[in-house]
């Protein structure tokens, strides 16, 4: 089963992702229950040795947490025939607003 197939399988029953990220070497979806239970589905985008090249640099160091996305707007995009590099592009010239973002997925992964 592939990852589209899971997030529609799971967005069918009416489970959506709490935040989903573009860490940069992953691609993450977090999901949490009712009884805050959370479950992370991630897709590599890099090899090891590759993600660890990424976090040495300043792309990285400038934004450690990576940039959101709509997991819908990725579903229609792989339904158009969208290429794999388009899939996984990682915007690096995006600027999230870090603070927010590290709030919510801390509450997210009950952290905090």
């Amino acid at each position: 089963r592939t990852q589209r197939e899971k997030y529609e399988e799971l967005r069918a029953t009416g489970l959506t992702p709490s935040i989903s990220i573009n860490h940069g070497p992953t691609i993450s979806f977090y999901y949490a229950d009712p009884d805050k239970n959370n479950v992370e589905f991630y897709i590599d985008r890099l090899t090891l040795e590759e993600s660890f090249e990424f976090m040495e640099t300043e792309v990285f160091k400038k934004n450690y947490m990576g940039v959101e996305f709509d997991p819908d707007v990725l579903l229609q995009k792989m339904h158009d025939g969208a290429s794999d590099e388009e899939l996984i592009f990682y915007d690096e010239t995006a600027r999230p607003n870090l603070e927010e973002m590290s709030i919510r997925h801390t509450r997210l992964m009950n952290l905090k």
